[in-house]
């Protein structure tokens, strides 16, 4: 015969109790993390953005006019042109990341979409924020700066922007 205090399991209700902390703090930890995991991916890629950026400039000064081409730049960023449809060339940089390029190259766009590399039409419903390397904007205060915007003015791409302080 058991004594009624000898006890030793847990009650459902101290178990819901703990399943329901647990769920709590997933539910603030979760968006930070990914947040803090978008900015670090894209941080990681500023270097390439400036350095583009910079050789765009350099470009320009040697044969008036900017360029779409990448390969025609001189510098090396871990892109591979994947495709040019006579519009636009796109380079896959990561799983995460593809630069594309206009045939105006009036700016360069390195878009984040999650899992959609170079798949443009997927791309553009799931895109977080786009970095823009301005150029042929001569009056504007954008000339020759990185501008993050977030694509859709959804959220998610508001708050890396503003966390990546571009």
């Amino acid at each position: 015969m058991k004594k009624a205090g000898n006890n030793k399991g847990f009650t459902l209700l101290e178990l819901l109790v703990v399943v329901l902390i647990i769920g709590i703090l997933t539910a603030v930890a979760l968006p930070q993390y990914k947040l803090f995991t978008a900015k670090s991916r894209t941080s990681a890629w500023i270097p390439h953005m400036k350095a583009l950026q910079h050789a765009q400039e350099m470009y320009y000064m040697e044969h008036g006019s900017y360029t779409n081409k990448l390969e025609n730049l001189g510098i090396t960023i871990p892109c591979r042109r994947t495709s040019s449809n006579g519009h636009a060339d796109t380079y896959v940089c990561d799983d995460y990341h593809f630069i594309w390029v206009s045939d105006s190259a009036s700016s360069m766009n390195w878009w984040s979409c999650p899992g959609h590399r170079n798949d443009w039409t997927r791309c553009i419903s799931i895109a977080n924020f786009t970095i823009q390397i301005y150029h042929q904007h001569i009056n504007s205060a954008n000339k020759g700066k990185l501008i993050c915007t977030p694509y859709n003015y959804n959220a998610f791409g508001q708050k890396v922007c503003k966390a990546l302080k571009l």
